[in-house]
């Protein structure tokens, strides 16, 4: 604080003074709440990399607008993901193409960051994102998830799975991406 008990304004970030957040976060093309949020963190003399920059404008700008969604209604419980189809919702389309343009990121990673400590169950969404059943990893995660679902106990179980097991548990669009259901379980 200054000499009248005000929140010092001045900011130096890489050996750059700022007078004020303002001129910081133009500088970074960022809001002036990432800049007071980084000063809260390093204090108001601090070195931060370009990734970490660049990392909290996409982390920041998202949650942000994030935010202003659940205060419309819009977005706010996991189920509200699942249920809706964000093709029908402007607001969400523009959040998850700018989400999806930073491919590094992407929309199933923020989403689990924002629903942090609770699994978010990606393959309960009506369409789920681009490429995602093609990641090993995410295929694995939705087969154990299946497993308990279908009370699976050992491998052998896995024998008497169908179609219609994928179809009707939020799997149905990973048979066309998989020739066979061989091709599917050899990923678990």
């Amino acid at each position: 604080k200054n000499r009248r008990g005000e929140w010092k304004k001045s900011v130096t970030i890489n050996n750059i003074f700022f007078k004020s957040y303002t001129d910081a976060s133009k500088h970074f093309d960022m809001t002036d709440g990432t800049i007071r949020y980084w000063v809260s963190k390093y204090g108001h003399e601090f070195q931060i990399d370009e990734s970490e920059i660049e990392f909290d404008r996409l982390k920041k700008g998202s949650w942000d607008h994030l935010v202003a969604l659940a205060e419309k209604g819009d977005f706010i419980q996991k189920s509200d993901w699942y249920k809706k189809s964000r093709s029908k919702n402007p607001n969400i389309m523009n959040l998850v193409k700018w989400i999806d343009a930073r491919k590094d990121y992407g929309l199933l990673k923020f989403l689990e960051d924002y629903f942090q400590g609770e699994e978010f169950e990606w393959w309960k969404m009506r369409q789920v994102p681009e490429g995602t059943w093609q990641d090993h990893e995410r295929v694995k995660q939705y087969l154990k998830w299946l497993e308990k679902k279908l009370f699976y106990k050992k491998p052998e179980d896995w024998y008497s799975v169908n179609k219609d097991n994928f179809y009707n548990n939020y799997g149905g669009s990973l048979l066309t991406y998989y020739p066979s259901m061989v091709d599917i379980i050899k990923i678990l």
